[in-house]
């Protein structure tokens, strides 16, 4: 006996004693009552070689195309009739093989999954049937053996054919949420193209949206054609049809809380759908809780905040029957970003504003990510309308651009004095626009030293590495230099990355104009120096 028939005849050894095992586990573990009898999903055993169950047709150590019997009743009722040339009561699908190594003696659990087999796979999987999805509600068995299976249908071919000319369209090719490239997860109720993130947030509102992999599930003619009449464009069109000039519409770079209510908002509370529909950060004022950190103890505290379009500023009271507020900030001069991870809570929002041209933080959150998220917009509608008023000339697009803004860039340095012959001292660094500003601690309510960032034109660049003759102790080795035209400025990075990112971060503005608002900034910069 040549090896290639010895090979062969393990393999169907193997085959046949799983083929038994899954039929004995498959009464054993999903008993055929009355009340299971009721639900539409397939059964299914292999008709694997040398089993009375079935033939096989055609071999290769790669696939085999064989028959499968419906071992129970009642049959899914998408694979009721047979295919054309097959026997009378089976289905054609097609085994593909993904063998261990020769004779090996690892077993691992597989699932058979409504015609399918998966080596590696959890058990416990629901049974389902692979082209209508119906799912009982009782397990598979958890079988062994030493074989990997795969068991794909066929007759999906025009499908998933159609499916991928759908999905190469240009509407489709970014995230219809978050805009991030390649998405290839789809809402089969909404016809949206999505990524792997949004998907999640989809999946969380189940009510709206079924979300399914282009690749890995399985898409039946109806959900295709149905995807193939909307895109990712007809659906924009409906539910971000009037979405006003100053509300945020975040990116795949933004927080999940700033992600999750812009998806609730469009599909499940319609905001943006109707024009001249009611929005809760849309009236002119807001007045509610949210927790503040303090500035000496660190505590999160509950305090009252006020927006008031009329009167041009944002307010907050240490006691809800204060009269006087603690601060009154002018709209102007106020920033709102969202800081999660440095709040250490999921919906931190990070408010600044200018006191005596110095910078400020207001460090806040709510339990509700909505009710956050809706103070944020609320904060951008009041300045997108007094700054209507203040500039009338210039156009919404303008004025948005002024809105709130996320920081060029944040994290650790390390940083000399003026002599440049001081220690470096490692701070956090934060570049908001044209100001960099460093603290010793992130969640410092002021800064320790601001830093103006210029033009080019005006004699501002930023360099690789540091002056030579460099003087005064560092730990990290990766410097970088920023010139102004009265001093240089030597910073340390930790890592090369960190090192190109800031430089990146720092070309960015320097290679901008300077606006006349911003010439003003320079000049108080170098009278307090």
């Amino acid at each position: 006996m040549n090896p290639d028939t010895a090979w062969w005849l393990l393999i169907q050894g193997r085959l046949a004693f799983i083929s038994s095992l899954a039929a004995g586990a498959l009464f054993l573990a999903c008993p055929f009552t009355s009340r299971n009898a009721e639900k539409p999903v397939l059964w299914l055993i292999a008709a694997l070689p040398s089993t009375p169950m079935g033939q096989v047709f055609s071999s290769s150590s790669s696939s085999l195309t064989v028959w499968v019997r419906f071992s129970l009743r009642p049959l899914c009722p998408c694979l009721h009739s047979a295919s054309s040339g097959a026997p009378s009561g089976l289905l054609p699908l097609t085994l593909r093989l993904l063998l261990p190594s020769p004779f090996s003696s690892i077993y691992q659990s597989f699932c058979l999954s409504g015609g399918s087999f998966s080596l590696g796979q959890p058990s416990g999987l629901a049974c389902r049937c692979r082209r209508c999805r119906q799912l009982p509600s009782w397990p598979c068995a958890a079988l062994t053996g030493g074989i990997t299976l795969e068991v794909m249908s066929g007759g999906n071919e025009r499908s998933m054919k159609a499916l991928k000319e759908v999905w190469k369209r240009a509407e489709n090719s970014l995230c219809a949420d978050c805009g991030k490239p390649d998405p290839d997860w789809a809402s089969s109720t909404l016809g949206v193209f999505i990524c792997l993130s949004c998907s999640g947030i989809h999946r969380n509102i189940p009510s709206i949206s079924k979300v399914k992999s282009l690749k890995m599930d399985h898409w039946d003619d109806a959900q295709v054609q149905f995807l193939a009449k909307h895109g990712n464009a007809v659906t924009k069109a409906t539910y971000e049809a009037h979405i006003p000039i100053y509300y945020y519409q975040p990116n795949y770079n933004d927080c999940q809380v700033l992600r999750e209510q812009w998806i609730r908002a469009k599909y499940e509370r319609k905001e943006f759908t109707e024009l001249g529909k009611h929005l809760p950060y849309s009236d002119g004022v807001k007045e509610g809780i949210l927790w503040k950190r303090g500035r000496d103890n660190g505590q999160f505290l509950p305090r009252k905040f006020l927006l008031s379009e009329r009167e041009g500023c944002l307010k907050y009271f240490t006691k809800q029957d204060a009269k006087e507020p603690k601060i009154n900030v002018k709209i102007d001069v106020i920033n709102a970003t969202f800081q999660p991870v440095k709040i250490g809570n999921p919906n931190g929002l990070q408010i600044t504003y200018l006191k005596d041209n110095k910078t400020r933080n207001i460090f806040v959150y709510h339990e509700s990510g909505k009710e956050v998220v809706d103070w944020f917009n609320a904060i951008r509608s009041v300045q997108f309308h007094y700054l209507k008023v203040a500039f009338p000339i210039a156009s919404d697009n303008e004025i948005k651009n002024r809105l709130t803004r996320n920081f060029l860039k944040e994290g650790y340095m390390e940083k000399t004095g003026p002599k440049q012959r001081e220690a470096f001292k490692k701070r956090w660094f934060t570049l908001d626009h044209r100001r960099l500003m460093y603290f010793k601690d992130p969640l410092d309510a002021f800064a320790k030293g601001e830093v103006f960032v210029g033009s080019r034109e005006n004699g501002y660049s930023v360099q690789k590495g540091l002056p030579s003759g460099t003087q005064g102790n560092f730990s990290w080795h990766y410097g970088l230099t920023i010139v102004t035209p009265d001093r240089e400025y030597l910073f340390t990075c930790e890592t090369e990355t960190d090192q190109l990112d800031w430089i990146t971060a720092f070309t960015s503005i320097i290679n901008q104009a300077m606006t006349p608002q911003e010439y003003a900034i320079e000049a108080y910069f170098k009278f307090k120096s």
